[in-house]
């Protein structure tokens, strides 16, 4: 769906909250927590990026995604660093099953979040504080006082709701009002004594959700009631993914439009189809929504998605073309696929 940026304002140095309303008959539908897809052309090039709302459903049907600018990041630069209101976009529908409907049923809430993970967490928390016999505890890592996304606003849902207790850490300098300690099981115990009986959602850098997965399960808790966003592929990361890139050209061979293509090692599928000005229709580009499930005919690819297949589809050999990364030559058929 097409929408308009009514509105953006800077959260940190390096994040923005921007405001979008959407300009055709379509309505944004979505649970807090979820997420979106976003295109953004930049220099002549289509990127799609998924980002959180942070926003709860509003009466306007207007929507908020919180954009953190990071070093290597093409989408997020431009999206925080240019004055964006009038601009259009398309965003997909909603998507995610990190969401406040995994939590309604829970007796008390931890969230754990660091850096941007913030995002779905806040929207999250500002719509089950209303519920005000809920304990809700965030606890909420950043390197320093100035990373702390919406630092204010926090602040005035403790203030204003008894039933919601903040912590934030500051891993660099110790804060008149932030801990300076890691993420521990020591601290989970300390800052959560009920933790065992609550249900917990964590929401950070994959590396940051293993240990809090970790260190929840060793206090006790049960790991049907521990909920992460996985919504962000971590694809390219390890040393095997790093020696494929180097390890020369490989071919894919479309046997639906009979062409073939080299491209390097490790590279996404979706993005050579792309490169190769050929088109699969494509959302959500981490695995989610399964739109762009191609079949594989010859070969095999390193798939890493996030519930976009069902098991019948995988032992049909389809595969997701947003979320395959290539190891090796491939024979693929894109269904109604055209030049």
């Amino acid at each position: 769906m097409k929408v308009e940026v009514i509105a953006e304002s800077r959260e940190t140095d390096s994040a923005k909250t921007i405001r979008f309303r959407t300009t055709g008959t379509h309505r944004m539908s979505y649970l807090p927590g979820q997420y979106c897809s976003i295109q953004v052309e930049i220099e002549g090039k289509l990127y799609k990026r998924c980002y959180s709302f942070s926003s709860t459903p509003r009466a306007d049907e207007t929507f908020d995604i919180t954009v953190k600018k990071v070093s290597s990041g093409t989408v997020s630069k431009y999206l925080v660093d240019t004055p964006l209101v009038g601009q259009t976009f398309e965003v997909s529908e909603a998507f995610g099953e990190f969401n406040e409907l995994k939590l309604m049923n829970a007796s008390s809430i931890v969230f754990i979040a660091a850096g941007s993970g913030i995002t779905p967490v806040y929207s999250m928390l500002n719509s089950l504080s209303i519920n005000r016999a809920l304990p809700i505890t965030l606890l909420y890592y950043n390197r320093n006082r100035q990373e702390v996304i919406f630092y204010e606003q926090l602040k005035a849902l403790e203030r204003d709701y008894e039933n919601v207790t903040i912590h934030l850490f500051s891993s660099e300098l110790p804060d008149c009002d932030m801990h300076h300690e890691k993420l521990s099981p020591m601290s989970l115990k300390r800052l959560c004594p009920d933790i065992k009986s609550s249900q917990i959602a964590i929401c950070g850098p994959a590396g940051f959700m293993d240990s809090a997965q970790r260190f929840a399960s060793k206090l006790g808790v049960d790991e049907s009631v521990i909920y992460r966003e996985s919504f962000t592929n971590q694809l390219l990361t390890s040393k095997s993914d790093v020696d494929y890139a180097k390890d020369g050209l490989i071919e894919i061979q479309f046997s639906c439009a009979k062409k073939s293509v080299k491209a390097s090692k490790g590279a996404l599928l979706l993005d050579v189809i792309r490169e190769s000005n050929m088109s699969v229709s494509s959302e959500c580009c981490v695995g989610s929504c399964g739109i762009c499930k191609i079949k594989l005919k010859k070969g095999s690819v390193k798939m890493n998605h996030i519930g976009g297949l069902n098991p019948i589809d995988e032992n049909n050999n389809y595969i997701l073309a947003c979320c395959s990364q290539l190891t090796g030559d491939l024979v693929v058929d894109l269904e109604g696929t055209t030049n």
